[in-house]
């Protein structure tokens, strides 16, 4: 990536590229220009510019991919999932067809909010195959300033822990029989999972921005690969 980054920064400078050209250039317009203007207190680095590119890479797009790819997996080997995430989804389709006028065509295929906000079962059934196989194993945590816990001083930038999801997914006081594959623990009116426990998205302050896009994306992606399995079975 650093040859890459190089080019298109010089690019940047001469003026033959556009710094909205986009996200990288973006942000190596910042890193150019926080080096340039010395007025700024904590300006853009290019390690915090390839830091902020490659999570952008692996969160947006193979987070999505893996999760995907455990579902289809999942429904393949589990006949009762399969048979219910298909009946939620087959629902959908003859209400959005009960919505055409008759006499215009065929149905329209289009998904609305509403229609995604009824694919509970389905979405409980990715949030399920997310605990047992986390997107991401776990992260680090570092110090923002100098602090003292139990005795021991924590120097500012000092990496104090490394959080790893198994640790509270596979927890048997936080998830019962968590060996066992059960959507039905996240029905939010019968089970509380505590603060923190469930991590596929991170939690507080680092809560995953794109939370609300992968659930879409994840919901719309399995409702219309549900033709092709239909078939297939």
């Amino acid at each position: 990536m650093s040859p890459i980054m190089e080019k298109r920064k010089e690019q940047i400078k001469k003026g033959t590229l556009n710094p909205m050209n986009d996200v990288l250039s973006c942000m190596l317009s910042l890193e150019t220009e926080s080096a340039e203007n010395g007025d700024q207190e904590e300006p853009v680095t290019m390690n915090e510019v390839i830091d902020n590119f490659v999570a952008m890479m692996i969160a947006s797009h193979d987070s999505s991919a893996s999760v995907l790819t455990w579902v289809i997996w999942k429904l393949a080997k589990d006949r009762e999932v399969y048979d219910n995430v298909v009946r939620e989804q087959m629902s959908i389709v003859d209400t959005r067809k009960q919505r055409q006028p008759q006499g215009e065509g065929e149905a329209d295929e289009r998904l609305t909010w509403g229609d995604v906000a009824k694919m509970k079962y389905t979405w409980r059934v990715v949030q399920e195959v997310m605990r047992v196989i986390p997107p991401f194993f776990g992260s680090f945590r570092t110090a923002i300033k100098d602090t003292s816990y139990d005795g021991y001083d924590i120097p500012k930038g000092w990496k104090v822990v490394f959080w790893v999801a198994y640790a509270t997914h596979m927890n048997d006081d936080i998830f019962n029989d968590p060996a066992k594959f059960d959507p039905s623990r996240f029905d939010s009116k019968s089970n509380i999972i505590p603060p923190y426990s469930y991590l596929p998205f991170g939690a507080g302050h680092h809560t995953c921005v794109g939370l609300e896009f992968s659930r879409v994306e994840a919901l719309v992606v399995l409702h219309h690969i549900r033709i092709v399995t239909c078939e297939s079975r």
